[in-house]
């Protein structure tokens, strides 16, 4: 019986511990869990806060290359990125007065350092609080509070900064970029896209003026303005119509020759064109109408009396005496005056627009000869100081580039490439000795520049072959490891050229397919390619293939600007292009 008793008794003190072992056990078990609960809340907290930062600490720092208040533009954003990233469910916002910090960025080695309140600013701190300090107060916790810890305080940090930027600016130097210029584009004209384009106002006159509006014998009147929608070449007093064995109707030539010295008879035959599909006759007898040629005729009571021509109504080439040497340099077969004669007289881009122009003599035929038969630097090596377009605009807009990345002190670096038939480099990345320096090797991309004219080295376009120039000048000595690479590529984008720099014609599938092959070997490198269609013909479909993205894609339209003396639009849209690039510099965090 006691035995049983105290069998009992053991099985009562088992139960009683087990009940309490079950009920400290659950207790504890529920302390962990609160533990684990909480713990991963702070963790998932805290990864929030941080990535609300790291993003408002982004977006500030890309508004420190903008015009104007960078720096209060730059608070507004971190503010608004910040308040966009819910942190445990509740909002976070910034004390832009002690959470903001503007400095400057500095390489050191391969990584860069942050020195607060240094100019130029180029980065920022952000630092977002879910604390006492903040309008949301600190993080609340769970089953913390059971053991008497309602809240944690959470504090995260991030530093972004404008990364520095290794620029390579890829310029179109066909002969194309100076057909806005041309009477090609003074009306409606056919594309070389194919169908029509409308016309653009021409800046012909202008470009006469800047090479000191020069005059050749008769070639001194300029005539008519070039109005858009108003001018016909017909009426245009400025151009005189002698045609190819037709008797010419001008009074004013008449009154010229008469003028000049020349008898009645002389003066007669030289306005008949009876003769002229024999040899030079033609040649001879326009250049002698427009003075830059004098004629002995032989004629009793000419000019130079009897001597020197047998006295019949044809100007021979034995009769032709040179009044006026064409006025640049020699050594193509343009470069002479039969070859204007021939120009004007035969068919050309010109005459392609506008059929009225063949046979018209004067200055606007005799400069728009020079743009479009004449454009390289060997043949008339002072076209680079007229404002042809597109290629003015593309050269104002670098500049414009220049002077805001100057401005801001970006710590840029830019080189020059250029591609006509083949692919040159200009100008290096620059590499200043001293950071006070970089100003001026800046400086030094517009004015080599404005050295160049279109078709400054031949007609053609090798976009591929530019692209290429680049690749070699981002992967040189001179690129830094730190810095992003960048390219901006100005064309109207029609190329004509393959990878071995023979002519295929316009847009053959050799020359896109090698322009788009260097581009893509530019994006695996990893830069930004940025195109800028320019021109009143430009092919927007090659042009947005070639950019990184869609975004990077700008077209400068040639469309007439009324506040601009129907200039076309691009005129000023470039330089605008060109403020978005000079200041559209890549952001990066750096800690």
């Amino acid at each position: 019986m006691l035995a049983r008793k105290h069998r009992d008794r053991n099985r009562l003190r088992r139960a009683t511990a087990m009940v309490q072992a079950v009920v400290f056990g659950s207790v504890v078990g529920v302390g962990i869990a609160a533990l684990s609960v909480d713990t991963g809340l702070m963790f998932a907290s805290k990864q929030e806060l941080q990535n609300a930062a790291d993003a408002a600490a982004l977006a500030a720092a890309s508004q420190l290359g903008a015009s104007g208040d960078p720096t209060s533009a730059a608070a507004q954003e971190a503010a608004l990125y910040a308040s966009q990233n819910a942190v445990a469910g509740l909002g976070v916002s910034v004390d832009v007065e002690t959470d903001l910090v503007f400095g400057h960025a500095v390489l050191n080695g391969e990584k860069y350092d942050f020195l607060p309140d240094e100019q130029p600013y180029d980065a920022v701190r952000v630092t977002l609080r879910r604390d006492q300090t903040a309008a949301d107060g600190p993080v609340s916790l769970l089953f913390a509070k059971m053991l008497g810890v309602e809240s944690a305080d959470l504090v995260a940090s991030a530093t972004a900064m404008l990364v520095p930027r290794d620029i390579a600016v890829v310029i179109d130097f066909s002969a194309s970029m100076n057909d806005d210029s041309e009477l090609r584009h003074y009306k409606q004209y056919p594309s070389e896209n194919g169908g029509t384009r409308p016309g653009v106002q021409v800046n012909l006159k202008e470009c006469w003026q800047a090479l000191g509006s020069p005059t050749w014998g008769q070639l001194n009147n300029w005539g008519s303005e070039l109005l858009l929608g108003s001018y016909n070449p017909t009426s245009d007093p400025g151009l005189w119509k002698v045609q190819k064995s037709s008797s010419c109707t001008e009074t004013a030539v008449n009154s010229q020759l008469l003028s000049r010295g020349y008898s009645s008879a002389e003066a007669s035959a030289l306005m008949s064109g009876s003769g002229d599909s024999t040899g030079n006759r033609y040649r001879n007898r326009v250049k002698v109408i427009l003075g830059v040629a004098e004629w002995q005729s032989g004629k009793s009571g000419g000019k130079y009396g009897t001597s020197g021509g047998n006295g019949d109504n044809y100007v021979d080439d034995s009769e032709l005496t040179a009044k006026l040497n064409f006025p640049y340099p020699s050594g193509t077969s343009h470069n002479t005056w039969n070859s204007y004669v021939d120009y004007v007289a035969g068919t050309s881009q010109m005459t392609s627009t506008d059929s009225n122009f063949r046979y018209r003599f004067g200055l606007k035929t005799f400069v728009n000869y020079l743009l479009e038969k004449r454009p390289s630097y060997a043949n008339t090596p002072v076209l680079y100081m007229t404002p042809a377009q597109p290629l003015q605009a593309v050269k104002d807009a670098v500049q414009e580039m220049i002077s805001l990345i100057v401005e801001l002190e970006t710590q840029d670096h830019v080189s020059l490439e250029a591609f006509a038939q083949y692919g040159t480099h200009l100008h290096n990345l620059t590499v200043p000795s001293s950071p006070s320096l970089l100003p001026l090797a800046l400086q030094e991309i517009p004015d080599t520049l404005n050295c160049y004219q279109a078709g400054h080295f031949t007609a053609y376009t090798n976009i591929g072959a530019g692209f290429e120039r680049a690749f070699a000048e981002l992967t040189s000595t001179r690129a830094r490891t730190a810095a992003a690479k960048v390219v901006i590529l100005l064309t109207d984008g029609k190329p004509n050229i393959n990878s071995a720099g023979s002519y295929v014609g316009e847009n053959a599938p050799e020359a896109v397919n090698w322009a788009a092959e260097q581009a893509n070997a530019l994006k695996n490198l990893g830069a930004t390619v940025y195109v800028v269609g320019v021109g009143g013909d430009v092919n927007p479909e090659l042009c947005a293939s070639l950019a990184s993205r869609p975004e990077n894609y700008f077209f400068a339209d040639s469309t007439p600007d009324p506040d601009n003396n129907n200039q076309p639009l691009y005129v000023t849209k470039l330089q605008e292009i060109f403020q978005t690039l000079g200041g559209k510099r890549p952001v990066r965090l750096i800690q």
